[in-house]
């Protein structure tokens, strides 16, 4: 039986914990701006270039977190194709 190669491991390890990380960080940013276009959606027409932005801006981090989480999952599935480790 082979023995792992713990370099190579952390530093898949490390890469998923970044990505994660990475996401995460999206995520909050996407809460965020919700909660400003929530508010300036309550100050009436002239805010509603302000949540104009803020859809913009929300629509551009979906998207980048979609492919972040698309990018993770094939990495981590080419690493371990079993779902056994991560």
């Amino acid at each position: 039986m082979a023995t792992p190669d713990v370099p190579a491991n952390r530093q898949i390890e490390e890469a998923l914990t970044d990505g994660y990380a990475q996401a995460l960080a999206i995520e909050a940013e996407c809460l965020g701006t919700m909660r400003r276009m929530a508010a300036a959606a309550d100050g009436g027409t002239a805010r509603s270039q302000e949540v104009t932005q803020l859809a913009t801006r929300l629509g551009s981090l979906e998207a980048q977190l979609k492919e972040l989480r698309a990018r993770l999952d094939a990495f981590r599935r080419s690493v371990d194709p079993d779902g056994r480790r991560y």
